[in-house]
Formats: C-alpha cells, sequence, structure tokens
C-alpha cells in the first residue's frame, strides 16, 4: 500500500483505475458476466475499461441524484455567468423541477428522456406539444382517464388567473394594507385589555405573568333631581366620519371640573379624521398634532366622577353607548 503524499486529490484520481481493475478482476478472473455498471459520473472508469477490455459488452447507467447535481450545477454556472438576464433564479427552480420530473417519469426509457429534455423548454415557453398529456399519466397509473378532474382542473385554472390579475392591481394592494392595519388595530385593542394571549413561545417566556382583565363597565344608576345635577359639556373625536366609528378621544366640562382620554381604537385612523382632528395612530402609540398623549385605555370606564350630567354634544346621536 502506498501513502498518501499528494492530497485528498489522490484517491480521486485512483478511483477510475480502482473500478477498471474490480471489473477486469470479476471478468477475468471469476468469470463473471458484467453487463451494466453504475457510476456517479466523476471519474474515467468506464473509458478505462473500455480500453482495457474493448471486446466486452457492458453499457453505463448514471446514478439519478449524481445527474440531477449536476444538471443543478451547471444550471447555476449558467446563472452565475450573468450573462442572460432572464435566467433568474426563478427559472432555474422550474428547470430543477421539469428535469426532475421528466427523470422520474422516464425510467429506463431512451425515447422518453429525449423527448422529456424537448418538452422541459418547450413547456416554459409556453408550447406543450411534447408535453405528456393527463390522460396518459392516468392510463399509466391505472386511473380513469379523468374527465371531471380535467374540467375541475381548467376551472381552477381559470380562478387562479383571474386572482393573479386581480392581486396585481393598486386598488387590492391597497385594500389589503388596509385590512391588515386593522387587524393590527383590533389584535393591539385587545393586548391592551386583556394582555397578550397567543405568541411564538409565549408559554416559556419569562416575562408570563397573567395580567388581570380589565372589567365590563359598571351598569350604575343614580337616582337624582335633573333640575340641580351640573351642566356637563363633552365631545368625542371618532376614526371617521362613518356611524361605526371607533372613539379615539373624550373630553368634558362642567363649571368645576374637566375630563379628558385618549382611547386606542379597534379600526384605523382615516386621513381625513386624522387632518381634522389631528390625531395619529402609530403601534401602540398614539398622537395630537405629533406630540406623544398618554393612553388611558380604562379611564372612562371606571367613571371617575359619578355625577348626574345632562349630556348636550356635538355628535352624541352618534353614540348612544361607549
Amino acid at each position: 500500500m502506498h501513502s498518501n503524499t499528494i492530497g485528498a486529490a489522490q484517491p480521486k484520481a485512483m478511483e477510475g483505475d480502482m473500478v477498471a481493475e474490480m471489473v477486469k478482476d470479476l471478468v477475468v478472473v471469476k468469470k463473471i458476466n458484467v453487463s451494466e455498471i453504475a457510476g456517479d459520473d466523476d471519474s474515467r472508469g468506464f473509458e478505462k475499461i473500455k480500453k482495457q477490455m474493448p471486446h466486452l459488452e457492458i453499457e453505463k447507467t448514471s446514478d439519478r441524484n449524481h445527474i440531477k447535481k449536476n444538471v443543478n450545477n451547471k444550471l447555476y454556472e449558467l446563472k452565475n455567468t450573468k450573462k442572460h438576464k432572464e435566467f433568474t433564479q426563478k427559472v432555474v427552480d422550474s428547470t430543477q423541477k421539469n428535469f426532475s420530473y421528466m427523470i422520474d417519469q422516464n425510467p429506463g426509457s431512451e425515447d422518453g428522456n429525449k423527448n422529456g429534455l424537448t418538452a422541459i423548454t418547450e413547456h416554459m415557453f409556453g408550447n406543450h406539444t411534447f408535453c405528456m398529456k393527463v390522460g396518459v399519466v392516468h392510463e399509466a397509473a391505472g386511473m380513469s382517464p379523468g374527465n371531471e378532474t380535467v374540467k375541475r382542473a381548467g376551472k381552477l385554472n381559470i380562478r387562479r388567473e383571474r386572482k393573479s390579475v386581480k392581486s396585481k392591481t393598486k386598488e387590492w394592494k391597497t385594500n389589503r394594507i388596509k385590512l391588515k392595519q386593522k387587524r393590527l388595530a383590533k389584535n393591539l385593542s385587545k393586548e391592551l385589555r386583556e394582555g397578550k394571549t397567543y405568541e411564538t413561545e409565549i408559554a416559556i417566556s419569562l416575562d408570563n405573568d397573567v395580567e388581570e382583565e380589565i372589567p365590563e363597565p359598571l351598569n350604575v344608576r343614580i337616582e337624582c333631581d335633573m333640575r340641580t345635577s351640573p351642566l356637563v359639556v363633552f365631545d368625542l373625536e371618532t376614526t371617521s366620519l362613518s356611524r361605526t366609528s371607533d372613539i379615539v378621544q373624550i373630553a368634558a366640562c362642567s363649571e368645576v371640573k374637566k375630563f379628558n382620554t385618549y382611547v386606542i381604537p379597534n379600526k384605523p385612523m382615516s386621513p381625513e379624521a386624522s387632518a381634522i382632528t389631528g390625531i395619529t395612530v402609530e403601534g401602540n402609540q398614539m398622537f395630537y398634532n405629533k406630540k406623544r398623549v398618554i393612553i388611558y385605555l380604562s379611564s372612562f370606564q371606571k367613571s371617575q366622577f359619578l355625577l348626574a350630567i345632562i349630556l348636550s354634544g356635538l355628535t352624541v346621536t352618534s353614540f348612544t353607548t361607549v
């Protein structure tokens, strides 16, 4: 045995000689008929076998996984040359997938592989002449022709194409952003009331104290003489001009007391409402004329001043309850 003094490359260089020597030993010494040899295409072993035993009828079979690996390497080499702008990562992935399908669908079929290689490129440009028909696939799998399946697949393709076109419009993207803002505002409002109830690894978090849930408003009824009760004037600011808007500010005053509080809304602030009120909401923070304000979410619920009041406000008819 010789020591490896050249480096790690020597065993690889010896691989072809070793393969040829083993096959020669099987055929000449042990009299075993070798008709096929499978390899990974990384050595010149097959060429050496044919050179040493030219009369031996033997075929070379490539390993499927190594074929895919070698093709993938060539695709990335072509992509990295940057000579073709159209050869993007998406094209590489699609070619890899189609090539893998072609190899798996045509085991041992030389004609099938030749047709499949042609079909890969033509398929990517919209020409499906060389593609295997759905009926052929069903027949090979022992299934029925699948007329209903084909019909349904066509309907799903039409629906998917319509959705794809719609999702690229400006209106669809704008509406998606608004819905996302609405969900974030709603979740934030609930978290402020109840604390976080669902989050990644929340069960093993160190800060997992259960927060006390804010109770529902009390139904307080005070008997009093309306003629002697103090007059309280109040106003509300909302997320928009709609009757279903959320309240963001409550202000009230009487002859002796003043009350003002900001409330985080469930719905996003409309640009029109922000322009009128000067109130904006960013995440869990609220700003009035670009100055941050303190949010007392439950202050109006706890009724800091329980007085018999006569309400007169600008928008009271739109909000009968808070």
